[in-house]
């Protein structure tokens, strides 16, 4: 069994919304969590202190916040994501005309079918099964994301080129919230470099975990970076850059 933890991210200047995360088979996962909660205790963070890229001011991140040096623990944890056997899958979505709710949700559903086609992809060239875990979306689009995977589960895939069944993966998608899921915490750590990459042109980040994105053939961007549309130019100096 494999599983597919994911995080979303808006890049407000850069108009492009983004969902992605990393795949893992089980027993490497108890490995990748037991390392991440090696370094937070580094820091001084037990289990149970929440962290993300870039941490809000909501008290369950008071701790990471306040610590002496937000960066180097960053580096950290990027630097065990780039050391462990994971798969990195993540697409962007170049947003067109007014965000709102309704584009929210449109593209949240466009990019969670395009991840099932890679990880459907992934899983049966390994003869696994998955599932996908995501960072909760808010009560006004759980619901009709589950609806839409239920639908692209039972009848298949057909957006926008791809066309194709999707038997490996659970009948479900699953949701939990960043501060009780070490996973999702870790997803927060990818989507977060990568929206970096994409704000401030700066790639030290994302170049830490170039050889963790999925690759075919040599090639990242359809494969390990989903973009859309395909003749968007939102992510190619990221791709570039890895």
């Amino acid at each position: 069994m494999h599983s597919f933890y994911i995080d979303d991210s808006r890049q407000e200047r850069a108009g492009a919304s983004l969902l992605g995360g990393f795949i893992v088979e089980e027993g490497a996962y108890t490995v990748l969590q037991s390392r991440y909660r090696n370094i937070k205790a580094k820091y001084d963070l037990t289990p149970e202190d929440a962290a993300k890229w870039s941490p809000p001011q909501a008290p369950s991140f008071r701790k990471q916040r306040d610590l002496r040096s937000l960066n180097a623990f960053r580096i950290d944890v990027l630097n065990l994501l780039a050391a462990s056997p994971i798969k990195i899958v993540a697409t962007a979505i170049e947003e067109q005309g007014v965000y709102d709710k309704h584009k929210r949700h449109q593209y949240l559903c466009a990019a969670l079918e395009f991840l099932a086609q890679r990880f459907e992809r992934e899983l049966s060239a390994r003869h696994s099964s998955g599932r996908m875990i995501l960072d909760y979306p808010g009560a006004e689009h759980e619901l009709d994301m589950m609806k839409h995977y239920h639908q692209i589960r039972l009848k298949g895939s057909h957006y926008p080129s791809l066309s194709m069944n999707l038997p490996s993966l659970d009948e479900t998608i699953y949701y939990s919230h960043c501060i009780t899921c070490d996973g999702l915490q870790l997803a927060d750590f990818i989507v977060g470099a990568l929206g970096y990459s994409i704000d401030r042109h700066r790639y030290d980040y994302i170049r830490l975990l170039r050889h963790r994105i999925r690759k075919m053939r040599g090639e990242i961007k359809g494969v390990g970076i989903v973009v859309y549309p395909s003749n968007s130019l939102v992510m190619d100096s990221v791709i570039k850059a890895c």
